[in-house]
């Protein structure tokens, strides 16, 4: 399996056309424990995993953005500033390490077949995005009404 990690249809199968060349180049620096870093991810940090499938990821680094930013004041903005840089580092390693998983899960099918199947669990999910972002806007609308005296500042 070790040299189909990097193999172009593979990673084109899993990631797509679009950003193959980006992602040729990080894979094969993640293979060789090297970071490359990823501006989308830096700027985007949870959306970006959540995108690309990281689910668990994704909400947990959305937890400690939204979280941190929302209570901690100024010192919970540096938090989520370098949770965000390190997620610009690291959130396309999340991707390499699950379509290494997928691949090894695989490995025994015709290569048909593991294309077949990288394209089933790769690619992206604009659903779950959308999701999030709607969740976030609306959950941050409550605790901002709430902070502000809730329905008594109506009265």
């Amino acid at each position: 399996m070790k040299n189909n990690i990097l193999k172009k249809e593979y990673i084109e199968a899993f990631i797509g056309k679009r950003e193959l060349k980006w992602y040729e180049k990080a894979f094969e620096k993640y293979e060789n424990n090297e970071l490359k870093f990823n501006l989308i991810a830096c700027i985007f940090s949870y959306l970006y995993l959540i995108y690309r499938k990281c689910y668990k990821a994704g909400i947990i680094i959305g937890i400690i953005i939204f979280f941190s930013s929302t209570f901690l004041g100024e010192i919970g903005n540096i938090i989520s500033l370098v949770v965000s840089v390190l997620c610009g580092l690291y959130g396309p390693k999340f991707v390499f390490i699950r379509y290494k998983e997928n691949l090894k899960k695989f490995e025994s099918l015709s290569e048909n077949r593991i294309i077949a199947n990288l394209k089933l669990v790769g690619g992206f999910d604009i659903k779950w995005v959308i999701g999030a972002v709607l969740f976030t806007g609306i959950f941050n609308k409550i605790l901002m009404f709430i902070s502000h005296g809730g329905y008594e500042q109506f009265k």
